[in-house]
């Protein structure tokens, strides 16, 4: 029996470990196929690495390049801003320094807008205000300079050739070198200068130079030059309209009216001599009211000696006026870099008073003019010794 037992639990026994065991080897299998499939999974990412590995050696060349562009592209960033903030800063010193040369324009001052001027310009070679500043004062009061100035406005011209301000200014300054000129040359000039003028007038005929002058007073310096008697009082009557209380138009036409007043007989000569006696007391009234705003403007002043002198016709206190105004005209344009020009031109000025002075009655005006002539050479003598001393 106890055999019966025994052998009936050492089976049971036998049965159960060998089911655990097979359990146990399955779970075995199990877990060799998680581990198979693990090691398939990490052969699988391995090789993906090694792949990614590959691309990124290729693409490594390219992201180095794309990390050197972008450092390339902050460094040119970083340079733009630069040049936007130095550019702002220029732009900003250069609207400074042409308001002040403005100022200084209004005051007569033109050595030191012609310094400010230069200021721009050496920042900023292509700044078209700096260029036609310069240009401007150079024709106007530099007589060394002409060409140089001409250069300047053909410059500033070709950059805005949409501004009809700059084809005025050139066509002036071919006018002030055609005065150096003669015969065909001459000739030529005046042509080529009468040319711009009329264009730029055609565009705006209410142009103003830097003096604040109508650009049709050189129009009328030109047709007179050309003896175009009835062109030039009409430009000269356009100039006025622009700018009525300048004594500029009004000093040319009443030496155009004296002109044409020479010229007539009878009736019709006193009618024209009572139009230019009319024009030189305009000239006085105009030459007052703008020495009021600036006491030493000089040709104010000349023209004011030259209407006086002619007023001198009628009244012969008024000559005193005359000697005085040119005395102060005189030592003004001595202090003047151009002038030994300015006074050769007040010159021909008072030779124009000569020519056109009436017949009869004229003997003191005319020997005060004369005296005016001497007193204006002389002047020009002093002036170029001054400058050859210096």
């Amino acid at each position: 029996m106890l055999l019966g037992i025994a052998l009936g639990t050492a089976a049971y026994l036998g049965v159960r470990t060998a089911r655990d065991l097979r359990q146990e080897f399955e779970r075995e299998l199990r877990r060799l196929r998680e581990i198979e499939t693990l090691y398939a999974d990490i052969q699988a990412v391995r090789a993906e690495n090694q792949q990614m590995k590959k691309l990124l050696e290729e693409y490594r060349p390219l992201l180095q390049s794309a990390v050197q562009q972008s450092q390339e592209f902050d460094q040119q960033m970083r340079a733009a801003v630069q040049r936007i903030d130095e550019a702002v800063e220029t732009t900003q010193q250069n609207s400074n320094d042409l308001l002040q040369a403005n100022d200084e324009l209004n005051l007569k001052n033109y050595d030191e807008a012609y310094r400010l001027a230069r200021r721009v310009h050496g920042r900023s070679p292509e700044n078209v205000q700096a260029l036609y500043l310069m240009g401007w004062l150079e024709t106007q009061y530099m007589p060394d300079q002409l060409e140089a100035g001409i250069e300047k406005l053909r410059q500033a011209m070709t950059l805005a050739e949409e501004n009809p301000l700059f084809k005025a200014a050139y066509g002036t300054a071919l006018r002030r070198q055609a005065s150096h000129q003669r015969g065909k040359a001459q000739r030529d000039l005046l042509q080529q200068a009468e040319g711009y003028l009329r264009v730029a007038l055609g565009e705006n005929d209410y142009l103003l130079d830097l003096n604040r002058e109508s650009y049709w007073g050189p129009v009328g310096s030109i047709l007179r030059d050309r003896e175009n008697l009835g062109g030039a009082i009409e430009a000269y009557q356009a100039a006025q309209k622009v700018t009525p209380s300048s004594s500029y138009p009004a000093i040319n036409l009443a030496l155009l009216y004296l002109q044409q007043a020479r010229a007539k007989d009878g009736k019709t000569g006193q009618r024209k001599f009572r139009d230019a006696l009319e024009a030189f007391e305009r000239v006085v009234a105009c030459a007052k009211a703008e020495l009021y705003f600036i006491p030493k403007d000089y040709y104010p002043i000349m023209d004011m000696a030259q209407a006086e002198a002619i007023l001198g016709l009628e009244d012969k206190s008024r000559l005193r006026e005359s000697q005085k105004w040119l005395e102060s005209a005189i030592e003004i344009a001595k202090e003047q870099r151009s002038g030994g020009e300015v006074l050769r031109a007040a010159q021909r000025a008072w030779e124009h008073l000569r020519a056109y002075l009436p017949e009869a009655d004229a003997e003191p005006v005319r020997a005060h003019v004369e005296n005016a002539i001497q007193r204006l050479l002389a002047a020009q003598d002093a002036v170029e010794a001054a400058a050859k001393g210096g």
